[in-house]
């Protein structure tokens, strides 16, 4: 799986999605994911596959398992092993699934 490839799966979702972060005034849901660590692996001095570490985030008011589910199911389907962690913001009133693997 590239960024590319996890851009058209998150196009495929029914929610605002970028790479990076929006402005603070985002109102939810949306998606967020940026990529974290960057590991070439070289041969002969020639990068032959880069790995990089992605972390995810989808910021909803209220846990959206259609659409986490939808995420899980497709990562699973490219054969990414991730780790899911939840955060709930009562200030700002979000619930936050922060998805870690390595495309």
């Amino acid at each position: 799986m590239t960024l590319q490839d996890l851009k058209k799966i998150l196009d495929g979702i029914d929610i605002m999605n970028c790479y990076g972060y929006f402005p603070d005034n985002q109102e939810p849901p949306y998606i967020c994911y940026l990529s974290t660590n960057s590991n070439p692996i070289f041969s002969d001095g020639i990068i032959v596959n880069n790995e990089e570490s992605v972390t995810l985030n989808l910021v909803t008011v209220y846990r959206d398992l259609k659409a986490e589910c939808y995420i899980d199911r497709a990562l699973t389907r490219y054969g990414v092993q991730f780790s899911k962690n939840y955060e709930i913001d009562a200030e700002q009133k979000t619930h936050t699934v922060v998805y870690s693997f390595t495309v």
